[in-house]
C-alpha cells in the first residue's frame, strides 16, 4: 500500500493537478463567510507544500499533506449530506 501513495505522490510533484485544483478552491471562496478565511489558510498551506516538493523533489512532503486533503474531503462530503437532508 505504500508503493500507490508513493507513485501518486511522485505524480503530484510532476504534474500541476492537484495545484490547480487547490488554486481553483482557493479562487472559488465566497469571502462573506468566516469559514473562507480558514478554508484559504489552508489552502495556501497545500501549495506551499506542494511547491516545496517540486522544489526538493520529495514525495514525502506530497504524503503528508494527503491525510488533511483527504479529511477535508471528508468533510465536504458529510456537509453535502446534511445539506441534502433538509
Amino acid at each position: 500500500e505504500i508503493m500507490p501513495s508513493l507513485v501518486g505522490s511522485e505524480m503530484c510533484i510532476r504534474e500541476d493537478g492537484a495545484q490547480r485544483i487547490i488554486n481553483y478552491l482557493n479562487a472559488s471562496l465566497d469571502r462573506q463567510y468566516d469559514i473562507s478565511s480558514n478554508l484559504h489558510s489552508l489552502y495556501d498551506y497545500f501549495i506551499r507544500m506542494i511547491i516545496k516538493a517540486k522544489i526538493k523533489m520529495d514525495a514525502g512532503i506530497i504524503n503528508e499533506i494527503i491525510p488533511m486533503i483527504d479529511g477535508l474531503g471528508d468533510s465536504f462530503q458529510e456537509a453535502e449530506k446534511i445539506v441534502h437532508k433538509k
